[in-house]
């Protein structure tokens, strides 16, 4: 017999944008939630007495026997009689969580994800069975110590809720603090948290305090209106936590309507911020470098300007004042290639933005007069008349080709590493690095020699490896006509000619040739002697006094082969 239902609610929907939001409207009141979970405690602690009713269930008849051993559980459950009806009153509202059937929690999550973003949503199916691998409803919005634990930690990581922070877009920082707050809860509570369910845990957290702020406004003046514990807790989420976590949020807001002399003071303290328009300099493009120089703004428009800006307006306002310029000079341009009278328009800003002229495009060759729509071609086009390399590293000067070898080369200076080893916790500038770091730990050699049939690691090794085959020599040493197939070694050797000790120690200053001779010395300063001798087990630091050593032991390990041959 089917079960027995009555009616409490409807669904609703209306269009926002683009998508459909379903609710559930309640029809005693005109509550609505988004969420089937807050619909049923709305009925459960407003609505009691209009939905206490006697439910029988009569005794079911012989069961199935060709359901399957998983299902009798189940079954079972199904044929005992209630031998008294249900009383709501008498059940915690929040353990009936537990009991819902799983439609309902299907049905929950559908119209949960109506609160959020598509990007959010996208995450969320996608993490539903991880999500669920961990129960928490013997915790959830209960004064338990993993309640408060878990808030706390929360309020701590500003950037999971503060939309003001640069970093609140940033889904890779927000998913390393929901994994940082996943372990130590973990270890705290001997928990199995994962960071998805940190997430979850805390768009609901968002999601009851909005729903418990409008039941509070809606109640009249002399009703009872006590908060519920986590109110308190939850206040620093103040009126943004039932907002869309999306990026037209905060794109939204209108660009600020500045006078002229305000106009005139940003323009001054953009110029001064140099790394967010400076496109000559290639540590301008680390993403690291970017944040810092933005928020640097931010603070100058706060103090100088008294102007408290979003950081979504200042990405607009500085677009709208980039795009003016460049408006402005492609006219010079096509003005001066007509041959026609060239008269500015839009205001007297472009006289304070001239120092973006060098940095922005259309740019002109110098040598063939033609135009290029960016910096990177330009530098690409100048280096074609001049023979240089275009790009230069601002530490070192070495020459690149490509601006993003480049780039990945200027991170290696400034310790910007975004990947990191899985094992040993290495961090490297990009994912090429990575996977040949990786080689190390699984020990695959994917190059190998089809003369002698000897495995490489990496591509470098592989082909200075077939130089040697091809007899194909990197350089020769003018001095004393020795050849080398690496180059770093015969500058080395150069070294060694002209007595240039370059390579200090920075333990007691002794200075080197190579950084493979430094290298072998620190070994001696190092607290844990490498090579151990396995005669006398007797440790050295470096190789060289282990391989003397060894003809110490040489007669002894002659006599022992003799005996073993007699």
């Amino acid at each position: 017999m089917p079960p027995h239902y009555e009616r409490c609610g409807e669904i609703v929907w209306q269009c926002k944008r683009t998508t459909r939001s379903f609710a559930f409207k309640c029809i005693y009141c005109d509550h609505q939630a988004s969420a089937f979970h807050n619909f049923k405690r709305h009925l459960e602690t407003q609505h009691a007495e209009e939905i206490k009713i006697e439910i029988d269930v009569p005794e079911s008849t012989t069961m199935r026997q060709t359901r399957s051993n998983q299902r009798e559980p189940i079954a079972t459950a199904e044929a005992e009689p209630l031998t008294e009806p249900v009383k709501l009153e008498e059940m915690d509202p929040l353990d009936c969580q537990e009991e819902a059937s799983e439609s309902d929690v299907e049905a929950e999550q559908l119209f949960d994800m109506t609160s959020y973003s598509d990007s959010e949503i996208e995450d969320a199916v996608g993490q539903q069975l991880d999500i669920a691998s961990t129960d928490v409803s013997h915790f959830w919005l209960k004064e338990h110590p993993i309640m408060h634990a878990l808030i706390a930690e929360y309020k701590a990581a500003q950037l999971l809720w503060d939309r003001g922070l640069l970093e609140y877009r940033n889904y890779k920082k927000r998913g390393e603090a929901c994994e940082q707050i996943a372990n130590q809860l973990n270890e705290e509570f001997e928990q199995q948290l994962k960071p998805q369910q940190i997430n979850e845990l805390t768009k609901q957290l968002r999601t009851v305090y909005a729903d418990e702020q409008r039941r509070r406004q809606r109640q009249p003046a002399d009703a009872d209106t006590a908060e519920v514990w986590y109110c308190q807790a939850l206040s620093f989420l103040g009126e943004n936590a039932r907002r869309k976590a999306n990026h037209t949020l905060n794109a939204a807001l209108p660009v600020p309507q500045l006078t002229a002399e305000q106009n005139v003071k940003f323009i001054e303290l953009y110029q001064r911020c140099q790394r967010l328009w400076d496109m000559q300099d290639l540590t301008c493009r680390l993403r690291h470098v970017r944040v810092e120089a933005k928020n640097k703004l931010l603070q100058l428009c706060r103090t100088e300007l008294q102007l408290t800006l979003q950081p979504s307006q200042l990405q607009r306002y500085i677009k709208h004042m980039r795009r003016s310029f460049l408006q402005e000079k492609s006219r010079r341009y096509e003005c001066k290639r007509k041959g026609l009278t060239y008269k500015a328009r839009g205001g007297c800003y472009q006289q304070q933005l001239q120092f973006l002229d060098a940095h922005m495009p259309p740019f002109q060759c110098q040598h063939c007069d033609q135009l290029l729509s960016s910096m990177d071609r330009y530098k690409v086009h100048l280096a074609e008349h001049d023979g240089s390399l275009p790009f230069m590293c601002p530490f070192c000067d070495r020459g690149f080709t490509r601006s993003d070898n480049c780039v990945i080369h200027v991170r290696r200076h400034t310790q910007d590493f975004t990947q990191t080893c899985d094992e040993c916790g290495k961090r490297f500038a990009n994912t090429t690095d990575l996977q040949v770091h990786r080689r190390q730990h699984t020990g695959e050699k994917p190059y190998c020699c089809d003369v002698c049939g000897r495995r490489f690691a990496t591509c470098s090794f592989f082909e200075r490896h077939k130089r040697r085959h091809e007899r194909r020599p990197a350089g020769k040493c003018q001095v004393c006509g020795k050849i080398f197939y690496e180059r770093t070694r015969l500058n080395d050797h150069m070294k060694g000619h002209l007595n240039v000790r370059d390579k200090v120690c920075d333990v007691c200053n002794k200075a080197f040739t190579s950084a493979k001779y430094l290298r072998q010395h620190k070994e001696i300063h190092a607290a844990l002697k490498r090579y151990s001798c396995k005669v006398c087990g007797k440790r050295f630091a470096q190789y060289a006094g282990l391989k003397g050593h060894m003809k110490s032991h040489d007669g002894s390990l002659r006599s022992v082969a003799k005996k073993k041959e007699n």
